[in-house]
Parts: structure tokens; C-alpha cells; sequence
């Protein structure tokens, strides 16, 4: 089996389920893989299996199932990538919702599944429960030698005011994270993309992703220059695309604030994360 697998859903949901979002997780038969991977063209060039008419009714009835648990719709993947149309991933409401984008062309997928049946290793469909999430609340962690060796805002293309507005309460929700997640990944050199989830006054960081470390990586506001500009920092732009940073004492990931926050101008209801 190739590293490929190294972080794959699969092989750490279990042990971090508790940080992450709630989930269901279904399995995938060979046949329901091969129909899913003739969606995408070029497929069958690849995999000499013969096409199924449809999904199993395996699959079918266990979507019937479980779809109704999720009134605000699902989001979808698979176990190192998500269904998507174009360069989102849409909300899924309804069986049929379901079982209609997993059948759409997207090579990512089809890719995956063509190493997966030619490794040997099984896949699963994995359902979240859909959330509007704004792109001030999800921020990606990066991680070397099991320590944290830098965080950023996840879009890195706008200043969010909401980020200067809650620094305390994120900082303080990467600490309570970290302390959660450091002793419990399955790997030392990750990227772990988390979403910051509004709880009372403050926030808890829920995992989403993990990813190797590595140049391909997107680094967001740090860079791969010369190795790699990681420095334990926690990096946002706050004011005209200048970005801060808050330093870090590694040793315990105890996060000590640069510079006294800027009153960053008040949220809009659009900004307001709506769960």
C-alpha cells in the first residue's frame, strides 16, 4: 500500500471523531466504486471492470436511511477528497441528491478510486451535516515534528474583520485544540484544516482535513521559501491585507499576543456564521 493512504480519512477517524464534526460513514462495494468512477471519462481505460446499471441497493437503502438525519443537507466525500461541481462542494439534500453527484465527472475521485481498487483498499462514503460556513472561521495548522509550527487564515486573498474581532477566543480555542490533538495524530509532519465553530462566548476548532506536509501543500500566508518560513506563529490579514502575527512559546503551544488587537470595524449580519 503506498503512503498515499497515510491520511486518509479512514485511518484517523476513529481516534479523533470526538474533534471533528458529527458523521456517518457508509461502505462502498467494488460495484457501487466501479459506477462511480464510470461518471468521470476515461475511466474504463483504467479499470476493465464492467459498469454496474446503477449504485447497490445496499448503498441506496443505507442513503434512504441516513439522509433524513440531515435536514440541512450533507456534504460528501470520500476518504482524501470531497464531491464537488466545479470548484465547490454543493449541498446535498435527499437520497436521489446523493446518488446523483457522486455519478458526475470529477477526475479527482475517479482518480482515487482507480488506486483504491488497484491497492486494495476499501473506500467509504462519509456524510457531514451541511453548515454555511464563512471564510473567516476556517484556518489550516501546520504541523512538523508533532509541534505546531505555524497557523493561518484559510482565504488568504481578503482581511476578515471577525478574525481581529475574536483573536482572544480563537487563540484560545487553537490552544484547547492543539492540547486535544497533538498526542492523537497519526502522523508528526501535517496540514490540519479546522473550522472555528461559534460555542457560547467563545469557539471550538473542528477538524476537517488532514493532509501531508509538504511543498504542495498550500501554505497560505507563510511560504515554502528556502525551506519553509513556518516560525510558530498564528498569521491573518487585518487591515488592508497586512498580515500579523501572534508569537508562540513551542514548548506547550502557549500562544502570547505581538501586538495589543486594532477594534477591527463591527461584522454585518451577512458576516455572522449561521449554523
Amino acid at each position: 500500500m503506498s503512503d498515499l493512504w497515510a491520511t486518509a480519512m479512514g485511518t484517523w477517524c476513529g481516534d479523533l471523531a470526538d474533534l471533528m464534526l458529527p458523521f456517518d460513514r457508509l461502505s462502498l462495494s467494488r460495484a457501487d466504486l466501479v459506477f462511480m468512477g464510470h461518471g468521470t471519462p476515461g475511466f474504463s481505460y483504467a479499470v476493465t471492470d464492467t459498469c454496474p446499471d446503477s449504485f447497490s441497493q445496499v448503498l441506496k437503502s443505507d442513503l434512504t436511511i441516513m439522509m433524513p438525519h440531515y435536514p440541512m443537507g450533507v456534504h460528501l466525500r470520500l476518504d482524501l477528497c470531497s464531491f464537488k461541481t466545479g470548484a465547490s462542494s454543493p449541498r446535498v439534500v435527499g437520497t436521489n441528491g446523493a446518488l446523483w453527484l457522486m455519478r458526475q465527472p470529477n477526475p479527482r475521485v475517479s482518480g482515487l478510486i482507480r488506486r483504491g481498487l488497484a491497492e486494495g483498499v476499501a473506500l467509504s462514503l462519509y456524510l457531514f451535516p451541511w453548515l454555511p460556513i464563512p471564510p473567516w472561521a476556517e484556518f489550516r495548522i501546520f504541523i512538523r515534528d508533532g509541534v505546531m509550527i505555524g497557523a493561518s487564515q484559510m482565504h488568504t486573498d481578503e482581511a476578515f474583520s471577525q478574525i481581529a474581532q475574536h483573536e482572544a477566543a480563537l487563540r484560545a480555542a487553537l490552544q484547547t485544540f492543539l492540547d486535544a490533538a497533538l498526542p492523537r495524530l497519526p502522523q508528526q509532519d501535517l496540514a490540519i484544516d479546522v473550522l472555528a465553530e461559534p460555542v457560547g462566548a467563545g469557539f471550538r476548532l473542528r477538524l476537517v482535513d488532514l493532509a501531508p506536509l509538504v511543498h504542495r501543500t498550500d501554505p497560505c500566508l507563510f511560504t515554502w521559501e528556502n525551506g519553509g518560513d513556518f516560525d510558530g506563529t498564528f498569521r491573518f490579514h487585518r487591515e488592508a491585507l497586512r498580515p500579523i502575527t501572534v508569537e508562540t512559546t513551542m514548548a506547550g503551544q502557549t500562544l502570547v499576543p505581538q501586538m495589543a488587537p486594532v477594534p477591527p470595524p463591527a461584522p454585518t449580519d451577512d458576516d455572522v456564521w449561521r449554523i
